[in-house]
């Protein structure tokens, strides 16, 4: 191999791995924009935080219209903990 042909095998490899990068980071910038991965702008609901408390029962800090909401998710339902709603959520059969 000739020093031409090596530096065109490095040349493609190294564009192969940067379109490789840029797909991924279309990938990323994509999901949030979509709301999967993070939060977008103007958007009302966002998860704070999750607490998990046993293996069937889990408190979650959500926020609405900059009002925070502590929520116990369980096995047997869901209730309002603290914040200005405080009627409970549907229970889920």
């Amino acid at each position: 191999m000739d020093h031409l042909s090596i530096f065109q095998v490095t040349a493609s490899l190294a564009l192969v791995l940067a379109g490789i990068w840029g797909v991924g980071k279309a990938i990323t910038y994509w999901r949030q924009r979509q709301g999967t991965n993070g939060s977008v702008k103007g958007r009302r609901l966002q998860l704070l935080e999750t607490l998990f408390i046993d293996t069937q029962n889990r408190i979650v800090l959500v926020k609405c219209d900059e009002e925070e909401h502590l929520i116990l998710l369980g096995a047997k339902g869901e209730s309002v903990l603290q914040g200005s709603y405080t009627k409970h959520i549907q229970k889920v059969a």
